[in-house]
């Protein structure tokens, strides 16, 4: 297998999974009031606390899978985690939802939603650590990751769109809101079946009989006895990309409610924003190649902090025009430090424990920022 090939194989999951997580926070206008028979907010707070539980549950799953990684190989890590992602998203799409059954469909859908939480907890640490061991430490091959993720939340919100836009509002109540769940399911499983021709890094393979000497949790040990202050940076500067990924989920419904932005305006222009990120993401790996992640990132931060107000007030004119504005300037700062952080996560650990400690400091900063909203 190529290796371009190799890479693209690798990043594929994690558009898949991310598909498959987001969905059910974009569907939050259909789906809260489905399972939950409470007023308007107490449905949402409801629905969103479920939202939160995947990422409580992201510490455990990283963990976990990325000790399975860093001892039995990259590859097997990938199944695994493809194979229980697929499952919860197809059960969330046939769950019933007569008066009935809805108890047990909201258990299910709790349970789905954690399993979720932990499958995805290990895809992106593990992809992050493939390309980086496969394609000597190219801080460029880091934005695959960032193009795949970006076109899981496009393919979603683009589905979205449409599905919304032929259906009617009860339709999809009824029977439309099922869709997407499905359709990530079937793509899931040929993401399964197509990810069987990877194969191991070569710096893998070079220390795993040195790995398999040791007890199951030393790569952990290793990091909180050894790299304290190494732990608490990562965990602070993934703490910091999540607040602004996180916002993503919750954009369609926050727009939609406090500035009357209508829903199918957000979903149209966050897909073109979108685009507009996948692109960008490209040429930002090119120019972190050429010029160093850490003056593209320092560039990047004080552009931040120079336009945010501005930017965040032009939302009051609720224009589309000024949506629009706002979500470019999101979508390009988003790319930036979500690159930033795959790449400096990558450089800090060595192979022997670099899977499990990119996963377990990106979750535990995952699931700190999901108790923000």
């Amino acid at each position: 297998m190529k290796k371009k090939q190799s890479n693209w194989i690798a990043a594929i999951g994690v558009a898949i999974e991310y598909y498959d997580f987001i969905i059910y926070g974009l569907m939050g206008t259909y789906l809260s009031d489905i399972f939950f028979q409470g007023d308007a907010s107490s449905n949402r707070f409801y629905y969103f606390a479920i939202f939160s539980l995947g990422y409580i549950a992201r510490p455990f799953g990283g963990t976990i899978f990325g000790l399975l990684s860093d001892r039995y190989g990259r590859k097997r890590a990938f199944s695994t985690m493809m194979l229980i992602s697929t499952c919860s998203t197809l059960l969330i799409g046939l769950l019933p939802t007569d008066n009935h059954w809805l108890n047990y469909s909201v258990f299910l859908l709790i349970s789905s939603r954690i399993l979720q939480g932990i499958a995805i907890a290990g895809e992106l640490p593990n992809a992050s650590t493939m390309l980086h061991e496969t394609n000597d430490r190219d801080p460029m091959q880091q934005s695959f990751i960032l193009i795949a993720a970006t076109c899981g939340n496009l393919f979603a919100l683009l589905l979205l769109s449409i599905v919304s836009y032929i259906l009617s509002k009860t339709q999809m109540v009824d029977w439309g809101w099922r869709i997407p769940f499905i359709i990530g399911a079937v793509f899931g499983g040929v993401c399964f079946y197509v990810r069987r021709g990877l194969k191991e890094s070569e710096e893998y393979l070079s220390i795993k009989d040195e790995v398999c000497a040791e007890s199951f949790f030393y790569p952990l040990k290793e990091l909180i006895t050894k790299k304290p202050t190494t732990l608490l940076f990562s965990i602070l500067l993934s703490f910091c990309t999540a607040n602004f990924i996180l916002l993503f989920f919750y954009m369609p419904t926050y727009l939609s409610e406090f500035f009357f932005y209508k829903a199918s305006d957000v979903y149209r222009l966050m897909t073109l924003c979108l685009i507009f990120s996948s692109v960008i993401s490209y040429f930002l790996g090119r120019l972190m190649r050429k010029v160093s992640v850490a003056k593209v990132s320092l560039m990047a931060s004080i552009l931040i902090l120079v336009i945010s107000y501005p930017i965040l007030q032009i939302l009051l004119i609720q224009h589309k025009v000024s949506l629009f504005c706002f979500l470019i300037a999101y979508q390009f700062f988003t790319s930036v430090i979500y690159l930033m952080t795959l790449v400096k996560l990558s450089h800090l650990f060595e192979v022997k424990v670099r899977n499990t400690s990119i996963a377990f400091c990106y979750n535990v900063g995952f699931a700190l920022a999901s108790t923000v909203p």
